[in-house]
C-alpha cells in the first residue's frame, strides 16, 4: 500500500499501527496523521495460546513450570 503525504518535505519520525484496529498514526513535521490500512487489524493470533504476546523469558519460565508439574511431587526434593 503506498501512502502520499499532503507535503513532499515533511519528515516522519515515527509510525505505529493501533492493535486490532485498520489505524495507523503517523508523527511527522506538520503534526499528526492517521490513515485507515484496510485489513491490518484482523486478529490471526493463535487463539489457544494461554498468551500470544509472552516474552522470551515468560516463555521459559512457563516451560519449566509445565516440567514441574508432570513431576510427581515426591520426586522433587531441595
Amino acid at each position: 500500500m503506498k501512502y502520499r503525504m499532503p507535503k513532499k518535505q515533511w519528515n516522519i519520525f515515527s509510525s505505529q499501527f493501533v492493535p486490532y484496529e485498520d489505524a495507523l498514526g503517523i508523527v511527522h513535521d506538520g503534526g499528526f496523521s492517521s490513515i485507515i490500512v484496510p485489513g491490518s487489524g484482523l486478529a490471526t493470533f493463535d487463539s489457544y495460546e494461554a498468551n500470544p504476546f509472552q516474552t522470551s523469558n515468560q516463555r521459559k519460565e512457563k516451560t519449566v513450570h509445565s516440567l514441574l508439574e508432570k513431576l510427581d511431587p515426591s520426586t522433587i526434593s531441595m
